[in-house]
């Protein structure tokens, strides 16, 4: 059997295209919002202290800001290592047949989270939100999925070479 032939590699390289698309879409809304976030976080920073009846001065709402600008790049550095090795995995296994294993946990993993994802939607969710969050777990099934039916197409292929 010819790896790339096979329906269930060609829907493992779409979803980790699909994959690949979403994270650079997520880089690019991250940066697009960073600035409202840091905002968002010194005056979260200033109600807090108010509330407390806190005198804060300007640095420490400044410290706040850049504690939530060092969060926010950090998370999404974090984000972009571990979609790169999914990524990789992705394509290293519907092209070339390897790193199933590991495709296959990544899989599950993202189904999970993507299910952990919609269960933490509630009212207040933007729509956006709730959107980007069912592609995502749309995409992660469908990655898992060919995963596992990739990885016992090739599983077979072997058992038959070896009769």
């Amino acid at each position: 059997m010819q790896n790339k032939k096979s329906i269930w590699s060609t829907l493992l390289l779409v979803a980790t295209f699909l994959m690949l698309a979403s994270v650079v879409f997520a880089i690019v809304t991250v940066i697009a919002v960073l600035p409202q976030t840091l905002e968002a976080a010194k005056e979260i920073a200033r109600q807090e202290a108010a509330a407390q009846g806190v005198s804060v001065s300007e640095e420490v709402l400044d410290l706040a800001m850049n504690v939530a600008k060092t969060a926010a790049i950090a998370s999404l550095v974090f984000v972009v290592i571990i979609s790169g090795l999914e990524i990789l995995g992705g394509f290293l296994f519907s092209l070339k047949g390897k790193w199933g294993i590991f495709c296959i946990v990544i899989g599950v993993l993202g189904v999970l989270g993507g299910i952990g994802n919609l269960m933490g939607i509630t009212a207040t969710t933007q729509a956006a939100n709730i959107i980007s969050d069912v592609i995502s777990f749309l995409v992660s099934g469908l990655f898992c999925v060919a995963s596992i039916m990739h990885y016992i197409e090739n599983k077979k292929a072997k058992e038959e070479q070896t009769i």
